[in-house]
């Protein structure tokens, strides 16, 4: 007998839909059938008109992440509560070197403290601080790979953040070559943005009016063409996170056409706010980087959805309370506002909404970017990222009919979101990761503890895949 039984919903991978039935024994998917197969479970869920998916892979979270002195509210704990609420089942979280300690050190600490904390799975993305000697950052690589770690971070902007130089990311790049691993980038030009934002400090011009001028296109236009050549030179795995303009879309599916390992991120934020949203009341809170665009970029990235060449799909959640970006901002306007947004519990559902339900993307490829990419990408396929026999007992059900106005009631301990008192249409109505059943309707059953570190192997055929 089996244990759990969703019943007659709309069942999507990334190779199709159909009415079907998903069968669920201890932590496992145990097979995907034709409805009525199954008759007998000890808990038969029934998933009518309802869509049943692989549990999300947010690729890109920063849970209690410090920046400019100033720390987030949320706890581990709190933002995978969060998480789940949103249908994201598996986090992949930066990991910045800590000062007077190896990356590798850094890492083994935060692995052995965040087991305790963390509701869901998760694996993370080292970040070097500390670039004074090449040689021994490129000696540590191997160590994380047999960790179960094959991605690592770079920064070409924030001397405080771990900006790397083109020989670091070079050095990156050959060692992760070698190994079979990948390089994620956030890519903007370092001195563009210092000089540009320096003419508008001269002037005065530091509200948030006139922050994303100060750091136009061309400042992530250039560092991704100059990234991509790196790759190219190479022939490292590299995806661009966080793409945000249509410039930078172009030039990854230029290098893309030459058939290169190239992949594009993009998060929700991009998709469905404008840089209008900074001549709102307090639009300074989504100060993140790069900035809110245009319309016509928001058009060009579902574009680059749709058309495969943006593959991954993360929220860059950095949840900084308001009194500390309010502080900031009012004694110094942009140049003092810890960047980063709220959106790990809404980036998931905002795609749904707005892409799926409105036939931007497919059911589909809502499930590939959001779930199957990642896991390919990152090694944890096909445990992870499907709904197949095998595969962990990760799924969700979204209610495409469900009306939730989006904002800080729906999180754990987040003073504020972008998103407050937006309404969408389609929101998860229950979460299961392995088997066990995370939120029903609402109501959180999970526990600090409940996830676990899971390894990556990255497989040469498997990320190959990736489209």
């Amino acid at each position: 007998m089996i244990d759990i039984l969703i019943k007659g919903g709309t069942v999507v991978t990334a190779e199709g839909c159909r009415i079907g039935d998903v069968a669920v024994r201890g932590e496992k998917i145990v097979a995907v059938t034709e409805p009525g197969e199954y008759t007998e479970a000890g808990r038969v869920i029934d998933a009518a008109g309802l869509f049943v998916v692989p549990g999300a892979i947010d690729t890109h979270s920063h849970i209690e992440e410090e920046f400019k002195g100033v720390k987030p509210l949320e706890t581990w704990t709190q933002a995978t509560r969060n998480a789940a609420v949103g249908g994201v089942t598996m986090v992949l979280n930066f990991i910045n070197q800590a000062k007077g300690k190896t990356m590798v050190e850094t890492v083994e600490g935060e692995i052995e403290r965040i087991n305790g904390l963390t509701c869901i799975d998760y694996n993370v993305h080292p970040v070097f601080i500390y670039y004074d000697d090449n040689d021994e950052v490129v000696a540590q690589l191997p160590v994380l790979k047999e960790m179960g770690i094959p991605s690592i971070k770079a920064f070409t902007v924030y001397d405080e953040g771990g900006f790397a130089d083109d020989y670091s990311i070079y050095r990156l790049m050959r060692g992760l070559k070698e190994l079979g691993g990948v390089l994620g980038v956030h890519a903007e030009n370092k001195a563009m943005t210092e000089q540009i934002q320096n003419e508008f400090i001269a002037r005065g011009e530091t509200g948030a009016e006139y922050y994303a001028a100060t750091k136009p296109p061309i400042i992530e236009a250039e560092a991704t063409h100059r990234i991509c050549m790196l790759a190219e030179e190479t022939g490292c795995r590299t995806y661009l996170v966080h793409m945000s303009c249509k410039e930078a879309v172009d030039i990854v599916a230029s290098f893309q056409a030459k058939g290169l390992p190239i992949y594009g991120e993009t998060c929700g934020q991009y998709l469905t706010m404008t840089e209008d949203k900074y001549l709102e009341p307090n639009g300074f809170r989504e100060f993140i980087t790069p900035p809110l665009r245009k319309e016509e970029d928001q058009e060009r990235l579902f574009r680059g959805i749709r058309e495969g060449t943006i593959q991954i799909y993360g929220s860059d959640h950095c949840p900084f309370g308001k009194d500390a970006k309010d502080e900031g901002y009012y004694r110094s306007g942009f140049t003092e506002v810890a960047y980063g947004g709220v959106g790990l519990l809404e980036n998931v559902p905002m795609l749904f909404a707005e892409g799926v339900l409105k036939e931007r993307i497919s059911a589909e490829r809502f499930v590939e970017i959001t779930s199957t990419n990642p896991a390919k990408l990152f090694g944890l396929y096909p445990q992870k990222g499907t709904l197949s026999a095998g595969s962990d007992a990760d799924i969700v059900l979204y209610d495409p009919a469900k009306e939730v106005t989006l904002g800080t009631a729906l999180y754990d301990n987040v003073d504020w979101t972008a998103y407050e008192g937006r309404k969408i249409v389609g929101f998860p109505v229950l979460t299961m990761q392995r088997g066990h059943i995370l939120v029903d309707h609402g109501e959180f059953y999970g526990q600090a503890g409940g996830g676990r570190f899971l390894p990556g192997e990255l497989k040469e055929e498997i990320a190959a895949s990736v489209r």
